[in-house]
């Protein structure tokens, strides 16, 4: 290299890290915000009951685990998004998500069952019995998470792919504030009322199902913002009506 070019080579450098730093940035603090949500459930069912917080965490444990098999279909538009947009046609880009959604909920109709089924293998695992009703009613309450948490997986690989990175970092703040507050409503009752100041309202404590309700409303949250912004990027109507692309 001579030293004419030492200096564009230097600049082209400091560009291109600050363009990864400008994507990758909002990636990271949101999956940092994903695992937040999981320490906010233990910090707050912590406080209620340690049978609880165990029943939680054996219950985290089987949806994350069932989850993986709409996790695995939710990635499938990341490839076919990308390649649809690296061709000019975004109305392709747009039909992969439509299709990649439908598979991730047909699929977590089966995690779902999947997940139920897994409490009645713990008893004989020797998980003591009086944990196991705790179990499934996290699971339970956790429903609608097992079935949306494909559905936001596969929004935010699709904006990834338009390189729009800041609205999922959106929906995991909005998410946690809801989380938060459902958590502590859900979970606590009445008591969470109280530590802030204000008059009880006869909130009874739900323990583990409180937990995956909450859960469930912060997916609402999370799916619905990266589904809003996936809908402003959605393409020309008239190119939504080809063929997939498949990558080779």
């Amino acid at each position: 290299m001579n030293l004419a070019s030492a200096p564009l080579a230097a600049d082209s450098a400091r560009s291109e890290l600050r363009a990864l730093a400008r994507l990758a940035l909002p990636i990271a603090v949101a999956q940092a915000g994903l695992v937040a949500m999981a320490l906010v459930d233990v910090a707050i069912v912590g406080r209620v009951s340690v049978n609880e917080l165990a029943s939680c965490a054996m219950g985290r444990t089987i949806v994350h685990t069932s989850n993986a098999l709409g996790m695995g279909v939710s990635a499938a538009v990341d490839p076919l998004a990308s390649q649809a947009i690296g061709a000019g046609r975004p109305g392709l880009a747009w039909a992969a998500l439509r299709a990649t959604l439908r598979a991730s909920l047909l699929v977590s109709v089966v995690a779902f069952g999947a997940a139920l089924a897994a409490t009645f293998a713990l008893a004989p695992m020797g998980v003591d019995p009086a944990l196991v009703p705790g179990v499934r009613r996290y699971i339970l309450g956790h429903a609608l998470w097992i079935f949306l948490w494909p559905v936001f997986l596969a929004g935010k690989n699709f904006l990834q792919a338009h390189g729009a990175t800041r609205p999922a970092l959106v929906a995991v703040v909005a998410a946690n504030a809801v989380n938060v507050v459902a958590c502590n409503l859900m979970v606590r009752g009445d008591e969470a009322l109280r530590w802030v100041g204000l008059p009880p309202l006869g909130l009874p404590q739900l323990g583990a199902l409180g937990a995956g309700l909450a859960a469930s409303l912060a997916s609402v949250v999370l799916s619905s913002i990266v589904l809003f912004a996936a809908g402003r990027r959605r393409g020309a109507p008239r190119e939504q009506e080809g063929a997939v692309p498949v990558a080779v």
